[in-house]
């Protein structure tokens, strides 16, 4: 039995540390079952796992804390590290050192492992690198239709909202991009949301940036608007802006500005949440620009209702 337990460890340290998953073939058997958080799986999948873990994490290295054999089983208590490269559940790199750790208890027969059993979290993982996720409803549980797309398109262009460019730094390049998802979530502690695409050019660079700030555009700032609107151009390039003081961009000209370190990233299907707390606020006595149903408009013009004149 300790021969057959130390030829697995070493296999199992060939495929998770060097990608050699092939070298699982020799010491599981070839009806070998895993129960993991996924489901029950093969050695097939198990292979897929890794090599995917691999991708996402290239400099991975699971380690060995501790194993205690039975007899007719072996319990190990492992742990994993690697830098964030490739997209890992869902979440697009972030460049930041991700960490795990669980406990496999593995069962043999003869010389072979037949059936195991892998507890651990994924989304431990995923909040290591800075990361949450919004979880789906358990089945079981009766789940309403979701509301037609166009029609909610409709809705939403309903509500008048302010028009914002958040910004950050890459490097030593600054990144930007329109955004009228904002929204204050408190003030006593100052903490902000901003909810971005995927898609967006600018999402891996907040991903990946502990600092952002929202420039709220001002009535005279449609240009700028519809610059940071549109992909694929140098935004940054005859636009007039100054590091604030975490170093995110701040466009000159703006109504106001909010500077913010990143507390927590939320990831969904298409968008990621970046909720921020406030480190500097600025306010200027330019106009806000504001949006409603596709068009910007200067709210210069605008009357309040006579109750609430102020």
């Amino acid at each position: 039995m300790k021969s057959a337990v130390n030829r697995y460890l070493e296999c199992y340290r060939r495929a998770w540390n060097t990608g050699d998953v092939d070298a699982l073939d020799l010491v599981m058997a070839p009806d070998y079952v895993r129960h993991s958080p996924s489901g029950m799986d093969s050695l097939t999948d198990l292979k897929r796992e890794i090599r995917e873990s691999r991708l996402a994490f290239p400099d991975l290295v699971t380690t060995i804390d501790e194993t205690l054999s039975n007899g007719e089983g072996l319990v190990i208590r492992w742990s994993s590290r690697g830098t964030h490269r490739g997209p890992y559940l869902g979440v697009p790199p972030t460049g930041r050192i991700g960490t795990s750790s669980g406990v496999t208890i593995s069962r043999f027969e003869g010389t072979r492992v037949t059936e195991e059993h892998a507890t651990w979290d994924p989304t431990d993982l995923l909040r290591s690198l800075g990361v949450s996720t919004l979880i789906e409803p358990s089945a079981g549980i009766e789940s309403w239709p979701t509301a037609d797309a166009q029609l909610l398109r409709q809705v939403h262009r309903k509500f008048p909202t302010g028009v914002t460019v958040v910004t950050t730094m890459d490097g030593v390049m600054p990144r930007g991009l329109a955004v009228n998802a904002f929204s204050s979530l408190s003030l006593e502690p100052p903490m902000i949301l901003v909810c971005v695409a995927l898609t967006s050019r600018t999402h891996p660079s907040l991903m990946q940036a502990n600092e952002f700030a929202v420039n709220l555009l001002s009535a005279s700032q449609h240009a700028v608007a519809r610059t940071f609107a549109m992909s694929g151009i140098d935004k940054f390039g005859d636009l007039g802006w100054s590091s604030g003081r975490t170093g995110a961009p701040l466009i000159d000209g703006c109504s106001g500005y909010l500077e913010a370190t990143v507390r927590e990233r939320i990831h969904t299907s298409t968008h990621t949440l970046f909720i921020g707390d406030v480190v500097d606020a600025r306010v200027t006595d330019e106009p806000p620009l504001l949006y409603l149903d596709g068009a910007m408009y200067d709210p210069s013009p605008l009357d309040p209702l006579e109750a609430d004149r102020r």
